[in-house]
């Protein structure tokens, strides 16, 4: 819910359990996504996922859409560690937008 407030990148994030996906948008209001949809060229999404790499973190991205799904097994701290890099990565996000 933070991510979703402090970015307005953030379209939506639908989940249940650990498991959960983020909508990226390029308009909150209008809800264009980041790419479209099945897009070939999706630059703004390669580099927001070389971000996340770069803070440390991986997920799977398809065209405008994010999903986590960090191990049941994850401690308090790794989960921190996963939220930090996901923030970072929005951040580099919205200044390609």
């Amino acid at each position: 819910e933070r991510l979703a407030k402090d970015h307005p990148c953030v379209g939506e994030i639908r989940g249940v359990g650990a498991f959960f996906g983020i909508e990226l948008v390029k308009d909150r209001k209008t809800r264009e996504p980041v790419v479209p949809w099945q897009s070939a060229g999706s630059g703004p999404m390669t580099a927001f996922n070389a971000a996340l790499r770069k803070h440390g973190a991986w997920a799977l991205s398809r065209w405008n859409f994010v999903a986590i799904a960090p191990p049941l097994v994850i401690e308090d701290h790794e989960l921190a560690r996963g939220f930090a890099a996901l923030d970072a990565a929005l951040v580099e996000l919205e200044k390609l937008l």
